[in-house]
């Protein structure tokens, strides 16, 4: 089974006819008579039939104020409507859409939090088994009852082992603190097992961000997770059984006693580990940070870290049918945080930017998604805020390079 958002094929271009240049394909803002509240996107996705789906959710302002929102974009995004509004139940809070992917079924799933009558989340998986026409929960998922759970922002899909067992990374909650989980599935989402269930520090909160099975079948997963002290640590570790035994294979920080997460990694030839993310410097100002392993996790360099100004990587890395790799996030302070698409052609070794959306219509911003087509198209996915407060969620498409 392959998980198509997570594949890099790793072949070469054979040329291109169309654009050569970044353009929004989908502007979608503020539902008309709910005022300026917020959009936030997380996940996208683009299938082999060229349709493009989205994860998002928006605070309607009244009844159950969030909305699980999915759209859809055929033709290559040529033509959008919203395929799924879900709320979980009446409560205040309702539901939020956090990732999108597609199975070898043809299935879209998408997962989020849906909040229960007491406004406590719960990780819920949703399936749409004709294309995005009609949807129903496949999975919903407590860790303690009456505490929260929810699924990883912004995963591109699970990782997918050779016996096709799935693997997705999500929170849970007891009465102490977060949980850094990993739930398996060995009947395509039918029914679930936690394979890891994590803390740094006991009592103190763990979350994951990202999980990847290389071409040596092992797992890798990343996100964050406290020290005794209650300072989040930018944590990788890795599982060659399965899923059965889990060791750190990366536990950085920028700086002494600040905070660092890891967002995105992918393992390239079996052997070169990069992992991407956020941590704050000295003076606990966030910066954007790529680090490096070409042994497969036993030593590492810091190969791309955005020190001018506050930035942050916020998506998986990509890698396009060309072997260029892709990361998304933000550069900038607020007011003027520019969605932001940085790129290597040398297998993660140096990075520069080459897509920036500036101005004020894109204050308080950040690339949320990056995902390929079968054609090689890039797309990428952004929440951004008009310096005014209407929200948006803009894709926007390259067709080649």
């Amino acid at each position: 089974m392959v998980i198509v958002s997570r594949c890099g094929l790793g072949l070469r271009g054979t040329g291109c006819s169309s654009s050569t240049t970044w353009r929004t394909i989908d502007d979608w803002t503020t539902p008309s008579g709910i005022g300026n509240v917020a959009i936030i996107a997380h996940g996208m996705v683009v299938t082999p039939q060229n349709t493009v789906f989205t994860a998002a959710y928006h605070n309607r302002g009244t009844g159950p104020q969030k909305k699980w929102i999915v759209r859809r974009g055929t033709g290559g995004g040529s033509q959008w409507a919203t395929v799924d509004e879900f709320t979980y139940s009446t409560s205040v809070a309702g539901a939020e859409a956090y990732n999108v992917w597609t199975d070898s079924l043809g299935r879209i799933i998408a997962q989020g939090a849906g909040f229960d009558a007491s406004d406590v989340s719960r990780w819920v998986t949703r399936l749409s088994s004709d294309k995005g026409d009609s949807w129903s929960t496949l999975d919903d998922y407590a860790y303690v009852n009456g505490y929260e759970a929810f699924a990883a922002f912004n995963q591109t899909g699970p990782a997918v082992d050779r016996n096709g067992a799935w693997y997705i990374v999500g929170t849970g909650s007891d009465a102490t603190a977060r949980h850094w989980l990993v739930r398996k599935s060995t009947d395509q989402g039918a029914s679930w097992s936690v394979v890891l269930d994590y803390q740094y520090a006991p009592g103190q909160p763990s979350s994951p961000r990202t999980i990847y099975v290389d071409s040596n079948q092992d797992l890798y997963a990343g996100g964050q997770a406290a020290d005794a002290s209650g300072v989040g640590h930018w944590v990788v570790l890795r599982s060659s059984d399965f899923g059965a035994s889990w060791a750190v294979v990366d536990d950085f920080q920028l700086a002494p006693s600040q905070t660092a997460q890891v967002k995105g990694l992918i393992v390239l030839e079996g052997r070169i580990l990069l992992v991407t993310g956020g941590a704050a410097d000295a003076g606990g100002v966030n910066r954007w940070v790529t680090r490096r392993s070409s042994d497969r996790g036993a030593t590492w360099e810091t190969v791309d870290l955005i020190s001018s100004t506050a930035s942050n990587a916020q998506t998986e890395i990509l890698e396009d049918a060309q072997r260029y790799l892709y990361i998304g996030g933000y550069i900038g302070l607020s007011p003027n945080r520019n969605p932001t698409l940085r790129r290597s052609n040398d297998r993660g070794v140096t990075w520069s930017t080459v897509d920036e959306l500036t101005g004020d219509s894109y204050a308080l911003s950040a690339m949320r998604a990056v995902a390929r087509g079968p054609d090689n198209a890039l797309y990428t996915v952004s929440q951004t805020v008009e310096a005014g407060g209407r929200n948006h969620t803009i894709v926007r498409k390259r067709d080649c390079w």
